[in-house]
């Protein structure tokens, strides 16, 4: 079951300064034994404290025994850390294990090396169970109530009902300079008030979902392996209504990979982060290449591919028209390969390419030169001979139109005769499936 001293909604903020710092909550359990297993607390929606991005940031929490004097805080019986993945209620469920056979215990957190500012309930009923200890200093009660730290407990609930309210709790003045808020204590004593008791499924809430937060991922280096969940999480909207966001710090970003992440905020707890693809930022270039050939002749249907060696690992092609002008308007830094081919011309390749700014490049085909053929030297008389040099190239021909034969082409056979098929094979001879239409006899 769980054990609450609060409405679920924070008017104030409360965050130590000084390392070693720790806030409590002091709970009476509904029987005995009681095992403290977990916990969770509020963190708010990360405005407070101003400028400070405390997601990923680490606090310790513990179960602390009220055997101190006058039944503060003493022995410490379980600890942990726990890492702030998530704006709002941050779960520590089954980081604890400690048993209390009597009387109350006392769930603390200790500010590390980031401020997490803890949730303060300020409606009434005021429950007087919140406690704080400055670093060097003691325990007291808190001028600030109620801190909105909640108990997980394992164990019997038969005594609920006979709950009494407690004694007179007088909160000690505050040093302004150990802590920050958001707004003054109140510091007037009271009662100690009587807390409820939940079972776990009901002190979940409703999983009602609320909004979604969005986060900008950056300090990642793909090229090497990394992903953006190893890189540096920034929240952007904590709350956000709709299924989608403009990112309109985006353009004022350093250069570089960047992605994001949307996590589903429920009514109590929230969803896991989800990942986006990566984007590139800054580091997109304009290359331009004007293919020509070397006897003036008409450029069209040259192919132009530019191969990345570096992520993203671009492929970018193109077909170039009659002005031989081709324009890639988006090309990531990296080192490139490229190859522009056209039938009866020399392959031009151009490998290692640095691509870093705006590129361009001035292809020249040259034609295709082929050896002479069937040479030979007469042995009497040392005479040599060969055949010119004629290769006559085809062009390659897809068979993907209805009409076939092909315009240009005939088909002869002294039986049935070649015929378009996507599926030629039998049991006798297979033929692997292929990508599209071919000729085939049979």
């Amino acid at each position: 079951y769980s054990i609450q001293y609060d409405d679920g909604t924070a008017e104030n903020y409360f965050s130590w300064l000084s390392t070693g710092s720790a806030s409590a909550v002091k709970f009476t359990p509904a029987g005995y034994p009681a095992t403290v297993t977990g916990g969770r607390m509020f963190v708010g929606d990360g405005s407070f404290p101003e400028g400070v991005n405390f997601l990923g940031a680490e606090f310790a929490v513990g179960v602390i025994a009220a055997d101190g004097a006058n039944g503060l805080p003493g022995t410490v019986l379980d600890s942990a850390v726990v890492t702030v993945d998530n704006f709002g209620w941050v779960n520590f469920d089954n980081a604890l294990n400690a048993t209390v056979n009597s009387g109350n215990f006392y769930i603390a957190v200790w500010k590390l090396f980031t401020q997490i500012p803890v949730g303060v309930d300020q409606n009434v009923p005021t429950y007087y169970r919140s406690y704080v200890k400055p670093v060097g200093g003691n325990w007291a009660a808190s001028s600030y109530q109620d801190f909105m730290i909640r108990a997980i407990v394992d164990g019997p609930g038969t005594n609920v009902a006979n709950r009494t309210s407690g004694e007179m709790i007088y909160p000690v003045k505050p040093v302004m300079t150990d802590f920050m808020a958001t707004c003054a204590p109140s510091g007037k004593p009271g009662v100690e008030g009587i807390g409820q008791y939940l079972p776990v499924e009901a002190a979940s809430g409703s999983r009602e979902l609320v909004d979604y937060a969005v986060a900008r991922i950056n300090g990642f280096n793909p090229e090497t392996g990394e992903t953006p969940e190893d890189g540096t999480m920034t929240v952007i909207a904590a709350h956000n209504a709709t299924q989608s966001y403009n990112d309109a710090g985006f353009g004022g970003q350093p250069a570089g990979f960047y992605a994001y992440a949307v996590r589903a905020n429920y009514s109590v707890e929230n969803s896991t982060w989800v990942y986006s693809n990566v984007v590139a930022h800054g580091l997109d270039n304009v290359v331009t290449l004007n293919v020509s050939r070397c006897d003036g002749g008409d450029v069209s249907g040259a192919s132009v591919n530019l191969t990345s060696n570096n992520y993203p690992y671009q492929h970018l092609t193109a077909t170039t028209d009659a002005s031989g002008v081709i324009v890639f308007d988006s090309v990531i830094n990296g080192t490139y390969d490229l190859l522009v081919t056209k039938m009866s011309f020399q392959p031009y390749e151009h490998n290692g390419i640095m691509i870093n700014y705006d590129y361009t490049e001035d292809v020249v085909l040259a034609n295709k030169t082929y050896p002479a053929k069937n040479l030979m030297v007469e042995p009497l008389t040392s005479v040599a001979t060969w055949e010119a040099p004629i290769y006559t190239a085809v062009e390659l021909q897809s068979f993907e139109q209805d009409v076939f034969p092909p315009a240009g082409w005939v088909k002869e056979s002294n039986s049935r005769g070649f015929f378009r098929t996507n599926a030629g094979g039998s049991s006798f001879w297979p033929i692997p499936a292929g990508d599209g239409y071919y000729a085939c006899t049979n």
